[in-house]
């Protein structure tokens, strides 16, 4: 069965209806970081990543509500922010927080205070469409060992992180038949799917009126 953009709607209101809101400290509050889109938008996302009461869905220990104006990414949204836009490749890094492993996004303006072990250029492989490592034996995420207490400063200059499962993996839903793949291995931001059986993980984000 193909994945449409009606189904992931009713994904997400179904998650919605399965929600504690207003319980566990939740909030559908906005990050304060702005991450570009496209040469014209930027978003903001979300405080975690949507948990409903059965499934953690690669949850960061969060419940998030879902109010007017938040959506899903478009493929081509995540592209630009991983790929395209201005200095891509230094805001986007593998990391451990908290002893859980996943992927962290820096806001476009960031002010790098803290002393980051970035992904390199000689460090992965020359595909137009994702970030792959070439040395696939050394994990990643040990690079950036954060505590709970560092990420928190982090978080508070608009970082997101997007942690992984059990298997060192994590998808996250995207508009369309793409969703957001990470692993320690590699960041594809536009994967193929046509299935809406998988059971990925929801981040939300909101435009930023211009």
């Amino acid at each position: 069965m193909k994945k449409s953009t009606p189904l992931i709607l009713i994904a997400i209101v179904t998650l919605c209806i399965l929600i504690s809101c207003g319980n566990n400290g939740t909030t559908d509050e906005p990050h304060s970081g702005e991450f570009s889109v496209s040469d014209s938008q930027k978003v903001v996302f979300a405080i975690e990543n949507l948990k409903n009461a059965n499934s953690e869905l690669f949850s960061f220990n969060h419940y998030d509500s879902i109010s007017e104006g938040w959506r899903l990414l478009t493929g081509e949204e995540w592209k630009y922010i991983v790929l395209k836009r201005q200095n891509a490749i230094n805001l986007v890094l593998w990391a451990s927080v908290g002893g859980k492993k996943g992927v962290i996004f820096l806001p476009d303006n960031f002010n790098n205070s803290f002393n980051f072990s970035n992904i390199s250029q000689k460090s992965i492989k020359p595909w137009d469409d994702q970030i792959r490592l070439i040395d696939t034996n050394t994990d990643p995420t040990a690079q950036n060992n954060l505590t709970d207490n560092q990420w928190t400063a982090l978080a508070q200059q608009g970082a997101i992180f997007l942690p992984l499962n059990l298997d060192n993996e994590g998808g996250y839903w995207q508009t369309g038949d793409t969703y957001l793949s990470l692993s320690t291995t590699f960041i594809w931001p536009a994967r193929g799917c046509n299935t809406s059986a998988m059971k990925l993980g929801v981040r939300l984000a909101m435009d930023v009126k211009k």
